[in-house]
Order: structure tokens, then sequence, then C-alpha cells
């Protein structure tokens, strides 16, 4: 099992922050360009090597996030119209992937086949948001920071969508 961690800023126009493993030492960096309209985030590991990228786009309303690694695999994850819970479908060519858990405390899991890949849980009492991220399966290490970061930011942005 290998854990991560992020720190978000408080105060931000645009993320840029590292994830670190448990040494604290960097493993990634999520950087997000400016844009008017959707999101585009660059991940890259330690050395800057662009690992994968997420963008965030529409349809019919509703936010789509495409995740690109630079290996040419593509991920869909389209969210659905509720009202009181966060849903949405993940979308990928070899396996089924799917994320349940508490998604307004910011704790979840990402399985494939019924078993769990990955974990995000929400630390409180920090400066900044703060969390964890534990991987069982280190094959799937980008596969899982990936379509956690994209999950966060969705919840995030229906969350702020929902508060105004």
């Amino acid at each position: 099992m290998k854990k991560l961690y992020i720190q978000q800023a408080v105060f931000k126009i645009t993320d840029h922050y590292p994830i670190f493993n448990e040494k604290e030492e960097p493993v990634y960096y999520v950087d997000q360009e400016f844009q008017f309209v959707g999101k585009f985030y660059n991940v890259t590991n330690a050395k800057g090597d662009l690992v994968f990228t997420i963008e965030r786009g529409f349809a019919f309303l509703l936010p789509v996030y495409t995740i690109t690694f630079v290996s040419g695999e593509t991920i869909k994850i389209r969210t659905n119209f509720t009202f009181f819970r966060h849903s949405f479908d993940i979308e990928i060519e070899d396996f089924t992937l799917y994320v349940e858990g508490d998604f307004f405390a910011h704790n979840y899991s990402l399985y494939s086949e019924g078993a769990e890949l990955a974990s995000i849980n929400k630390k409180w009492l920090t400066w900044g948001d703060t969390y964890e991220i534990s991987i069982y399966d280190e094959t799937f290490i980008d596969l899982s920071v990936a379509v956690l970061i994209a999950v966060d930011e969705l919840i995030d942005t229906q969350s702020k969508n929902s508060s105004s």
C-alpha cells in the first residue's frame, strides 16, 4: 500500500499544489491553467514529466471530465443530474471503475470489479484542504490519483454551485 498527501491552498484563483509521499517528498505536481470556460490541469511527476491531463468540459450543462494519460488512454467522468447526492459515471475501456463513499465529508473510495483500488480521506482541523490518499494496488497509482483529483474537483464545483 502506498500513501500520498495533498494540501491545497486556502486562497487561490487557480490550483497549483504538490502531492507528497509518506517521506514528504513531492511525487506529483498539479497545475491548473487559467481559463474562462472549463478547467484544465497538467499533472507532472517529480522530474517534471507530464503524466496526465484533466480537462473539464460541459455536456447539456453538466460537467464532463476527460483524463488523458501520456500513453493516449482516456477516461471520461460524467456527472448525473441529482438533487441531494453526488452521482457520476466513469467510462474507461479495459475495466469498470466506480466511486463510493461520503462525498460531503470527502471520504470515498475507487473500486474496480469490486476490489478497492484507492481511498481518499479529508483531514480535519488543518489549514487548507488536506487529504490522504491510500492506494492499495500500486499498479493503478497514476489512474487512482487522476480519478481522485477529478472527483474532488467535481465535488468542489458542485458544492460551490449548490451554495450560490
